[in-house]
């Protein structure tokens, strides 16, 4: 069911590559440059601050999206730049949908009982173990893609020697605030309570529109 979706998805949505033909059990896309590619690196890893703040634009959209505009939110297990692309039209997309999975369908548990939190992550998707039962809460992420995101991507791309010095400290406070949100690791009695998700999640799209509001900012200053 999940691949039938993603074939759907990539008809209807710039989110992952266009299928432009098939046959059979085999398709072609459309080309996407991955974002680990050596013209690419260069560039973000010079000290020019429009290709970073561009490509963390376009990424915040991109998770964003993930979250907002499929049926149900789309969890990434393995975000690396590597697994991204950008199109002919400047577009980022998911390059690889191996580690990418609808709700219910992570596999957050491991054969054995758990001893850590750890114990029941997968890749880049946190679980949570219930020390008490020695149980994982299958299917229960207890982090975000915007997390992981500013995490493992926008710490590394905005270097602090690079970003303009008036937007510095209150940039570099969003995106820690964002990768290291207060209370990661909740009570096994509060993951069941949906108000305490739903604060959560407004508290994320708050964080997201402030980022969001910056990035704009710099670069009408800065075109």
């Amino acid at each position: 069911m999940q691949q039938i979706l993603f074939h759907y998805y990539r008809s209807k949505h710039e989110l992952m590559p266009k299928i432009l033909g098939w046959c059979g059990h085999t398709y072609l896309t459309e080309h996407l440059t991955p974002l680990n590619h050596p013209v690419i690196e260069e560039q973000l890893d010079s000290d020019t601050w429009i290709p970073k703040a561009w490509l963390a634009n376009r990424f915040l959209q991109l998770i964003d999206s993930f979250e907002e505009e499929l049926h149900a939110p789309l969890h990434l297990c393995d975000l690396q730049l590597s697994n991204f692309g950008v199109s002919e039209n400047g577009n980022i997309k998911l390059l690889d949908l191996d580690m990418a999975y609808f709700n219910g369908l992570i596999p957050l548990y491991p054969p054995e009982k758990c001893r850590r939190h750890s114990d029941c992550s997968f890749f880049d998707c946190s679980g949570y173990c219930d020390k008490r039962t020695r149980r994982c809460h299958t299917n229960r992420r207890i982090n975000n893609n915007l997390q992981v995101l500013c995490e493992k991507v926008l710490r590394k791309l905005l270097k602090p020697e690079t970003i303009p010095l008036r937007l510095h400290d209150v940039l570099l406070s969003y995106v820690e605030k964002c990768a290291s949100p207060p209370g990661r690791y909740k009570r096994a009695r509060d993951l069941k309570i949906e108000a305490s998700s739903l604060h959560n999640k407004y508290n994320a799209r708050k964080l997201r529109s402030e980022i969001y509001h910056q990035f704009i900012l710099t670069n009408q200053k800065l075109n």
